[in-house]
Formats: C-alpha cells, structure tokens, sequence
C-alpha cells in the first residue's frame, strides 16, 4: 500500500519487522525479494521514501551539499528524491566490476574490499534479470556476432581489449517495482517520510 506520511496523525508510531529506507534501486530491489521471499509468513514490511510520486524541487533541494575534494557531480542533481529513486534518470549502462576494483592500489586512498570479484557472481543473474538486460554474459566471446569485427581481434587485443556494456531499457525502479508495494505480502511504503531515527527493538528472550 502507497501512504503520504504527511497524512498520518503527528507523534504516530509505525511498527514493523523489517524497515527499508529509500525506494531506490537497491531499497525496491529488496523489497521486491523479500515480497517473494516472506509471502505467507505473517511478517509486515515498510518502505520509507523521502519524495512522493513525482519529482518535488522543496524535496530535491534536501540534497543540497558543498563537494570537498575532487569534483563530482552536484549532489542536488545527481541523484534523485521520489519514488524509484536515481533511477528515474539513470541512463541504463551495465557492467560488471573488474578485479582492480576490489584491490588495493597504493595510489588510490582507502581502496581494497573485504572480498573480491568472485564473491558477486553468482548473483549478476539475478541482477539481469531485475534490470532487464539480455543475460548475465559479458564477456567479448558471448557478444561477438553483434559487435564490429574490429573488436576482439587478436593483433589489437593488448592495446585494444574488449569491454562490454550492457543497455538496460533503462529500467525505471519505480514504474516496473510500483506493483510490489501496491499489491505486495504485508508491504507498505510511506513517501514524504524523510528518516530522522530508527528504534530497533529485540524480541523477547525465550
């Protein structure tokens, strides 16, 4: 069920087993999982979004932020503040990560992960499938009927490798997911419900 938080009584409570903050990627990505997941198990689940429906400029402008260090896009654009989050203007490339990215370069500042390119792949189907892409297969072998002849060659593939990208749609999180809070398992998403403060509670001992 879709609710304006701006409606509910002020002081109200909204308890929950399990609270997902943003309606974006990652936030309806989960959702949708856990809808499948815990169907018929008696568990209630809340999305908390800090937008609405549609794009706010008084809601975007929450994003405002100075950069430190090198530039980067502007916080207040680059991102997206409404249901479906950033996706609504992602621009659909995909890839995998590459090894380096989870290694640790002496030149790059706080680099290298707790685990490596391996951990991720037996989860870049499903993520194919969420994104609408052909298939999990990026590799040059796989794609090699639908790119130039130029691309592969062995003369040029040490100076020339091969990357490939895949285009999704793009697949606007909120539009393809919107049905998953609508018609979900115990799910409700609250939009204008900018998160100040969780309090997480254990159960009881036995």
């Amino acid at each position: 069920m879709l609710i304006d938080a701006r409606t509910l009584p002020e002081g109200i409570e909204i308890e929950t087993d399990l609270c997902i903050v943003g309606s974006g990627v990652a936030g309806l990505t989960l959702a949708q999982a856990l809808d499948q997941a815990l169907a018929g198990r008696g568990l209630r689940m809340v999305v908390l979004e800090g937008g609405g429906l549609d794009y706010d400029p008084a809601s975007q402008a929450l994003y405002e932020g100075r950069l430190l260090g090198n530039p980067a896009a502007g916080l207040d654009w680059s991102r997206l503040r409404y249901f479906g989050g950033t996706s609504n203007h992602w621009g659909g490339y995909c890839r995998p990560l590459d090894g380096i990215d989870f290694a640790e370069r002496s030149w790059v500042p706080d680099s290298g992960w707790p685990i490596d390119g391996s951990s991720l792949e037996p989860y870049y189907a499903a993520a194919a499938d969420v994104l609408d892409l052909a298939g999990p297969d990026f590799s040059a072998d796989h794609w090699r009927g639908s790119v130039a002849p130029v691309f592969g060659r062995e003369d040029l593939g040490r100076a020339l490798p091969t990357r490939i990208f895949q285009q999704s749609p793009p697949t606007r999180f909120g539009e393809k997911y919107r049905h998953v809070v609508e018609r979900g398992h115990g799910i409700d998403a609250h939009l204008w419900a900018n998160v100040v403060e969780i309090e997480p509670t254990l159960p009881p001992t036995r």
